[in-house]
């Protein structure tokens, strides 16, 4: 499969549709969100996020949990510590305080988006995984290049430098606000490090403790990204709070 941050690649030239119709926020948590199966269990066991009906049963209510997650606790607060050259290109993007809840019609716009996305999830890995389905039909990709690797394969590292390329270029392209230096960032990112610490040891005991799982590089990288973001969204929750305790 190609490389989960690459995925929103394909659904960023839909952020040029007004946001009436479309939630460029959704979209890219929908095209994530089919690889959060391997996150939650923190192994390259997918049953469910990977099939077309997964997306009505997974990677909708996934995305939507992830979704008010993001918007409630972590967008935010990831913007304001992020470093300078990000954070001058993201600031716009941070949610006002005082918006109303979103109408019906948006929940609709947003539940939409995030099945779009995991939609392109899907499609993108029919071609670059050994039981996709245009891998399955196409005799092309499932057959070996001159170097004996299948072109499926080759196509799925191939895309994912596109993808991340895609990505890259569009956040050089978003235009700078001047901000403030944020003192806390340094102390922000040390508290995540030693959460993601805390978190990575205790899988490495499960390992221990479970040894019938398959530790390859695939569950390794796996628990790593799972470990990472758990630590993110624990630190971002107990500043969110922390910050509201204060204020009140």
């Amino acid at each position: 499969m190609p490389f989960t941050a690459a995925h929103p690649a394909i659904v960023l030239p839909l952020g040029r549709i007004s946001e009436r119709y479309i939630s460029l926020t959704a979209l890219v948590i929908g095209s994530l969100t089919p690889d959060f199966e391997y996150f939650l269990r923190m192994d390259i066991k997918s049953l469910y996020s990977h099939t077309p009906l997964g997306i009505l049963y997974f990677d909708l209510p996934v995305g939507l949990l992830l979704f008010l997650l993001y918007q409630t606790y972590v967008k935010n607060l990831l913007i304001d510590h992020l470093p300078d050259y990000l954070r001058q290109r993201f600031w716009l993007l941070k949610n006002d305080n005082k918006q109303s809840a979103p109408s019906a019609m948006r929940w609709f716009v947003i539940i939409l988006s995030l099945a779009l996305g995991a939609l392109s999830h899907l499609f993108w890995d029919a071609f670059t995984h050994v039981t996709g389905w245009f891998v399955l039909h196409i005799d092309f990709l499932a057959s070996k290049s001159i170097i004996g690797v299948h072109y499926f394969k080759l196509m799925q590292h191939f895309s994912t430098v596109i993808g991340l390329s895609v990505i890259a270029y569009s956040i050089i392209l978003l235009p700078k606000t001047t901000v403030a230096n944020n003192p806390g960032i340094l102390k922000f990112w040390r508290d995540c490090a030693l959460l993601f610490l805390g978190i990575a040891l205790l899988r490495v005991i499960s390992l221990f403790v479970f040894p019938h799982y398959h530790i390859g590089m695939g569950l390794i990288i796996v628990s790593a990204i799972s470990s990472g973001l758990l630590a993110l969204l624990i630190k971002c929750i107990f500043v969110h709070y922390t910050l509201n305790k204060t204020q009140n």
